[in-house]
């Protein structure tokens, strides 16, 4: 939930549970299936929840998956015909999200020792 915040995103319960949920399911269980991960509350929209609490080591998976989650649902809206600026606040920050993100791919290309797989 940190780095939903950190992002300046808008995002929804739905956002929350599907980011938690698939990085969990789909991307931590495949990588270290013997690890499990600890629990713990969060209080969101006045509801508390359960999110998975992830390693630091995992903070580029979760900015990737951040950053695709919100480009997906934008691009979702204009292929249904709606205006993506008008009805997803989201539009400008991801065109700034997906320009830094192209400058610090740029930077480990020319500087592979620095990069991060995922």
């Amino acid at each position: 939930m940190q780095k939903l915040y950190e992002s300046g995103l808008d995002f929804t319960m739905t956002d929350l549970k599907h980011l938690n949920g698939s990085l969990y399911y789909l991307d931590w269980t495949n990588n270290y299936p013997n690890t499990e991960l600890p629990e713990k509350e969060a209080v969101f929209q006045e509801k508390t929840i359960k999110l998975f609490e992830f390693p630091p080591m995992f903070e580029k998976k979760i900015e990737s998956k951040i950053f695709f989650h919100f480009k997906r649902k934008s691009e979702n809206l204009r292929k249904h015909g709606l205006f993506a600026d008008e009805v997803d606040p989201n539009l400008a920050q991801l065109e700034r999200l997906e320009h830094l993100e192209n400058q610090q791919n740029q930077r480990s290309q020319r500087n592979p020792r620095n990069s991060y797989r995922d």
